[in-house]
């Protein structure tokens, strides 16, 4: 993560994050305030203001959220005439917006972020991980399917997804944490805890399409678990691979991925492909 603010996914990240901003322009005799072009100035000033009231009258999380979305919203009329030691902070605001909002979501699933857990350095891309379901069935460890017109798919899924996840090592009984993919950052920790729903809550949400209908990656600590789920058209599936550093279709794509020139690859994709290749040489053979 590149942002300049706390990693935590909780209200005082948020609350630091928009304090952060409001020191930059209110402090100092708000000297950088009036280096501001008159009309970015203009935009900011009463949202601004907003939202350091509702910091300094500790207003409840909603309110201080109305006053940044504001502010926000003004910051990128404005944009163009902002200096850059100030759109980072207003970006960072974003991050923990948005941070927030998916901690909150797979929250009604049962899984919990991790507050001060960072990913280690060279865990497989989750855009890498999406080749799993392109692997030969012979080649992935072992996988559980339930037809969508099951009346207790919700049940049994969750259930095969559970049953896989500790058979194969995704987490332990007694230390039920792992990585969960997501749009925020690659690879964010997470914590099991009932009553936990992750195949009909947690896919109507950040883990799938709808309800009962899952597209999620999860990787282990260490990274030599990858579990998927996925929605097929008569049935929805929990697939294992066991050291995906050791699959020849998951390495093919990584390497592809590295080199690719399309769009869909952001750099840091590619250096986390590239990454991890390096840490995990090809076997003799593969």
């Amino acid at each position: 993560m590149k942002t300049g603010v706390n990693s935590g996914s909780g209200e005082p990240a948020y609350r630091e994050a928009a304090r952060r901003v409001a020191d930059l322009l209110l402090t100092d005799d708000a000297a950088a305030l009036d280096a501001l072009p008159e009309r970015a100035r203009a935009e900011l000033l009463a949202p601004l203001f907003a939202v350091s009231r509702a910091l300094d009258e500790q207003r409840d999380l909603p309110h201080l959220r109305a006053a940044v979305d504001a502010l926000r919203s003004a910051a990128a009329a404005a944009r163009a005439e902002l200096p850059g030691d100030l759109r980072q902070p207003i970006e960072d605001l974003r991050f923990v917006s948005a941070r927030q909002a998916w901690a909150a979501a797979v929250a009604r699933a049962g899984l919990f972020v991790v507050a001060g857990h960072e990913a280690p350095e060279g865990l497989m891309p989750p855009g890498v991980a999406n080749a799993m379901f392109s692997m030969p069935a012979s080649d992935r460890l072992c996988e559980a399917w339930k037809d969508v017109e099951d009346p207790r798919l919700r049940e049994k899924a969750n259930a095969d997804w559970y049953r896989l996840s500790v058979e194969r090592g995704l987490f332990r009984p007694e230390d039920p944490r792992f990585h969960l993919a997501s749009d925020i950052e690659p690879w964010i920790c997470v914590e099991l805890r009932g009553p936990w729903d992750i195949m009909g809550e947690g896919a109507a949400g950040p883990l799938g399409s709808a309800f009962c209908r899952p597209e999620f990656r999860m990787l282990s600590l260490d990274g030599n678990v990858l579990v998927g789920g996925t929605t097929s058209q008569f049935s929805i599936g929990t697939v294992v691979v066991t050291e995906p550093h050791r699959a020849k279709e998951l390495r093919d794509f990584a390497e592809h991925a590295a080199e690719s020139e399309y769009a869909v690859w952001s750099a840091r994709d590619k250096a986390a492909a590239r990454r991890w290749l390096e840490l995990h040489p090809a076997d003799p053979g593969i």
